[in-house]
């Protein structure tokens, strides 16, 4: 289940925390019980830490696994695109899904993938149109 993290949501007390701990040098560490403490990983500090500046930036941030599903509807949102045209792109094949009764689950890493490979496909073509015109020497002509 997705975690929604509010900025407008902290007290004022919570609010001062969080701008002492973007502003300190020295990297936050885990309390364990009341003798043990465990410095944090470099990568969840870092993450720790930007999930901080969007919050004090007044964003607010939204935590969720890679295995959460998602509806058509919502997965069509996230993609830009109709649930229609998504719909038709699980069905052949494209987006892994499964099914819940009759209603279509979708993974939001399978979304990522889908979304990557659209993209990395996308760039492609752009470079081999761009090449194209490159080499007929178009690049500077001007189109009446």
């Amino acid at each position: 289940m997705p975690i929604r993290l509010d900025p407008s949501q902290l007290s004022s007390e919570h609010q001062r925390v969080l701008q002492q701990l973007l502003e300190s040098d020295e990297k936050p560490f885990l309390s364990i019980g009341n003798d043990q403490k465990v410095e944090l990983p470099d990568r969840l500090y870092h993450f720790l830490q930007h999930l901080l500046t969007e919050m004090k930036n007044g964003n607010s941030m939204v935590l969720l696994s890679e295995n959460e599903e998602f509806t058509t509807q919502v997965a069509a949102n996230f993609l830009g695109m109709s649930r229609q045209f998504l719909v038709t792109l699980v069905e052949s094949g494209k987006i892994p899904f499964r099914k819940v009764g009759t209603h279509r689950r979708i993974r939001y890493q399978d979304l990522k993938n889908y979304q990557e490979q659209r993209d990395e496909k996308r760039k492609e073509a752009l470079n081999d149109y761009f090449s194209e015109v490159d080499e007929l020497d178009l690049y500077d002509t001007v189109v009446k």
